[in-house]
């Protein structure tokens, strides 16, 4: 006698065996952990330059894209982003999972900061930070 056979001439073993694997999921989907913000290091991080007095354009070309050029050569980026406004410049670089968020954002500083010789003048003020979870507004 085949399975099959055996669940044609018994239907209630058939729901049966069909029952326990799907309560058995049930119990195990709702003992299941899941963290919603897990405590996980992301390898993020942002250079601003701030040169008070230039226009967007000049940020562009001659702040935000030397910055940009020089940061695509650290190794492990996942994303660049970048946004400028009048007299502001922000250069936001995200890291692939497995780069050490430190080791990029050490590399992504130094890089940025030999930047200063493109610009037209000196910026006034030029920062660097990195981003975890437990930071976020979110």
């Amino acid at each position: 006698m085949t399975l099959s056979d055996l669940c044609i001439k018994r239907p209630v073993f058939t729901w049966v065996l069909v029952a326990i694997p799907v309560v058995m999921g049930v119990v195990a989907y709702g003992s299941l952990g899941v963290d919603l913000f897990p405590d996980v290091d992301f390898p993020v991080c942002t250079v601003t330059t701030v040169l008070p007095g230039a226009s967007v354009e000049e940020m562009e070309t001659s702040v935000t894209k030397p910055i940009e050029d020089i940061i695509n050569t650290v190794s492990g980026i996942d994303e660049l982003r970048s946004s400028t406004m009048e007299g502001v410049s922000s250069v936001t670089v995200q890291f692939q999972l497995s780069k050490n968020g430190n080791v990029g954002r050490r590399r992504s500083a130094t890089r940025s900061t030999r930047s200063s010789p493109t610009c037209p003048t000196a910026p006034s003020r030029r920062s660097s930070t990195s981003s975890t979870p437990a930071r976020c507004p979110c």
